[in-house]
């Protein structure tokens, strides 16, 4: 029984960094439901469960060498920080639909060229700030005039307005069919705390409404994820531990050996021969990843 907790605990961690920060919310309740319960002997006199996992570590090929979701809007970027920054819309499982995040509500005007979203309340940020409309438009802004303003459609960008402190109006210059998956981009950062750090230092103090903040990291080598009480669904883990690993050989033998717990960078080999013995202790998970490419991800059962 400890072995398919454990297996289906891994299992679902795997969202949590690399898929995205919904799928991240939805993950944690399961969790909590395979907590191990206390469990009876034959004595008849109950047991203490054994304590659940509090510390996920994964490797990853790729370090994005920045902190900042719009210096690395793309899967080598998300692989890291998923988990700490949260978008107005996301990728659901499966068919990939955007589904609501920090939105509450939303309408398209009659000529389907005006988007009116009302925002969830109560969303926190890293620092303890309410997310408003206000830093909304803020990343609006921020988007525009950064190199990834073609991911988001053919907005009208000069246009877009805060109705109230919840409600934003955005504007299009044409029909846009994908106009929720282009707000699959849009990673909320809080306007009075990033203005009041100077851009360049962007890269190592961005912060989001994720479910995980940032802790202590190394360049190149390792980042620390700590869980941010704040939250509005409560986590169990209470890190994840990133490990920069760019050998997919020394990834498989910190994964066999106990060093991580996820690899996320595995030849195709490799991942052919975990999959084909069913008695290695591993399972393999094919799994899309925010930039829709197929990954194979490797986790550890029953350790």
């Amino acid at each position: 029984m400890e072995g398919k907790n454990m297996k289906r605990l891994v299992a679902l961690l795997l969202t949590l960094v690399l898929v995205f920060t919904l799928a991240a919310c939805q993950s944690s309740k399961t969790i909590e439901n395979t907590t191990n319960p206390s469990v009876s002997n034959n004595s008849g006199t109950t047991t203490d469960p054994k304590p659940a996992k509090d510390t996920m570590k994964v490797a990853i090929s790729v370090d994005p060498g920045s902190l900042n979701p719009y210096d690395r809007l793309e899967n080598v970027g998300r692989q890291l920080w998923a988990p700490v920054y949260e978008s107005l819309f996301a990728y659901g499982e499966g068919d990939l639909a955007p589904v609501p995040v920090l939105v509450d509500t939303y309408k398209f005007s009659e000529d389907q060229k005006v988007l009116t979203i009302t925002l969830k309340k109560g969303v926190k940020f890293h620092n303890g700030a309410e997310m408003t409309a206000k830093d909304v438009l803020f990343t609006f802004e921020v988007i525009k005039n950064s190199s990834n303003k073609a991911k988001m459609g053919d907005i009208a960008w000069d246009n877009i307005k805060a109705l109230d402190d919840y409600t934003v109006e955005i504007p299009y210059n044409s029909v846009q069919g994908l106009a929720l998956y282009y707000l699959c981009n849009l990673y909320i950062i809080p306007e009075a705390y990033m203005t009041s750090v100077p851009k360049e230092q962007w890269a190592t103090k961005a912060i989001g409404t994720g479910p995980y903040k940032w802790g202590d990291f190394v360049e190149g080598s390792e980042y620390n994820l700590l869980r941010f009480d704040g939250y509005r669904e409560p986590k169990k883990l209470e890190k994840i531990v990133v490990r920069i690993i760019p050998d997919s050989n020394v990834q498989k033998i910190e994964l066999e050996t106990g060093g991580i717990d996820l690899a996320c960078g595995l030849q195709h080999g490799d991942v052919a021969k975990f999959a084909n013995d069913a008695n290695d202790g591993f399972a393999v998970m094919p799994s899309n990843t925010i930039a829709m490419l197929k990954l194979v991800h490797v986790f550890p059962d029953g350790q």
